[in-house]
């Protein structure tokens, strides 16, 4: 007699769709981390515009506390944060600025399919009126006697 062959039946089947599983969750993978670097790089952006229009206005204050040029204050503040000022409508004297400010995007996925940069901007006014710090006419706190 001889011995019967074993059937083959599904033997390593499961090596493909694991295969299969992993290549999609690396892919999942590395579009989580491309979208939070995207993320990361917006915020950076506007953090940088912010401070870039802050810096602008107090050089462009129409009072003439600071001297200098806006543009040239933004764009300093812009090169710090190794941004790039995209835009500035900062003239000296003026009452507000308005700035646009780029920060490239350390992705992998998303510069290929989107954005290379992404660009934010920001507004910095003065308001007429009392001075942006003042002192109070009397403590925030209140004194008790000890008795």
């Amino acid at each position: 007699m001889t011995a019967a062959a074993a059937p083959r039946g599904e033997d390593g089947s499961i090596v493909p769709v694991l295969g299969v599983a992993v290549a999609a969750a690396a892919l999942v993978l590395l579009l989580v981390v491309d979208v939070v670097a995207y993320l990361a790089a917006a915020s950076r952006a506007q953090a940088t515009a912010d401070a870039a229009a802050l810096a602008a206005i107090v050089v462009a204050d129409p009072r003439g506390r600071a001297a200098g040029d806006p543009a040239r204050e933004a764009l300093r503040v812009a090169d710090a944060a190794d941004a790039r000022l995209d835009a500035c409508t900062c003239v000296t004297g003026a009452a507000s600025v308005e700035v646009a400010v780029s920060v490239a995007v350390p992705a992998l996925v998303v510069t290929r399919l989107a954005a290379r940069r992404v660009t934010a901007v920001a507004t910095a006014e003065l308001r007429p009126g009392e001075p942006p710090v003042s002192t109070p006419a009397r403590p925030p706190f209140r004194t008790t006697a000890t008795p």
